[in-house]
């Protein structure tokens, strides 16, 4: 499995944005955030969070593919 490097949506992060992650299939992927929660892949599940907090997300092992919409809103 691969583990991505930690990051933000945006070059310059907004403190009045959120992000959102969907996860339309479950898998052995995971999404980890700065403080060290990890919120594994889980169909339907949908987790929000201020845009300036890094995050960062896996590949998956167990299925072809780990398949997530991102959001970046107000």
């Amino acid at each position: 499995r691969i583990v991505h490097l930690p990051h933000t949506d945006l070059k310059d992060p907004i403190d009045s944005l959120k992000t959102a992650i969907l996860y339309l299939n479950t898998n052995n992927g995971y999404t980890r955030f700065e403080d060290g929660t990890k919120v594994e892949s889980v169909a339907n599940r949908f987790v929000t969070f201020p845009n300036h907090t890094e995050h960062t997300g896996t590949s998956t092992s167990d299925t072809e593919y780990r398949l997530v919409i991102n959001f970046n809103y107000v």
